[in-house]
């Protein structure tokens, strides 16, 4: 098992051979080429690379996006995302002072039932600590109620 939980080569690897970091970003490069046969996006590339340069000027890193493509006039480079980890935080911000013009779309999958689709992963995280909340406010809601019934009126 790989350190990131990714799936064996088998369940990663498209019908024409292309192998991908996870089997989910396998999925979305399938919904991408569909999107492209439809002739709802345009230019399809994978893998583009972009040199990312620090406020002084001198080179920091390259970032290797997951695709990049021409949706409607406007041009998208995207990432597939399964986590957010700190070395990425880091190319987000310096991919934002190097592009200002250009966002940088992070897709996720969205698991929860009413969803299960890609989604910006911004929006999926939001959703589940709003998720989170309402869960810890029902719980201290049951546990003040549960104190209550406990404890005979006086």
């Amino acid at each position: 098992m790989h350190k990131y939980k990714v799936g064996p080569v088998e369940k990663r690897t498209a019908p024409n051979g292309l192998v991908f970091a996870s089997e989910n970003e396998m999925k979305r490069y399938l919904f991408l080429k569909k999107k492209e046969e439809d002739g709802e996006i345009f230019d399809l590339a994978l893998q583009p690379r972009y040199r990312l340069k620090g406020p002084d000027g001198s080179v920091v890193c390259d970032y290797i996006a997951d695709f990049k493509y021409i949706e409607g006039s406007r041009l998208v480079v995207e990432d597939y995302k399964g986590a957010i980890t700190p070395e990425f935080r880091l190319k987000r911000r310096l991919w934002a002072s190097n592009f200002p013009d250009q966002p940088l779309s992070v897709i996720g999958w969205d698991p929860l039932k009413a969803h299960r689709c890609f989604r910006a992963f911004d929006d999926i995280k939001k959703d589940q600590q709003a998720r989170r909340r309402l869960r810890k406010k029902a719980k201290a809601k049951e546990a003040k109620n549960g104190e209550q019934r406990i404890c005979p009126a006086s």
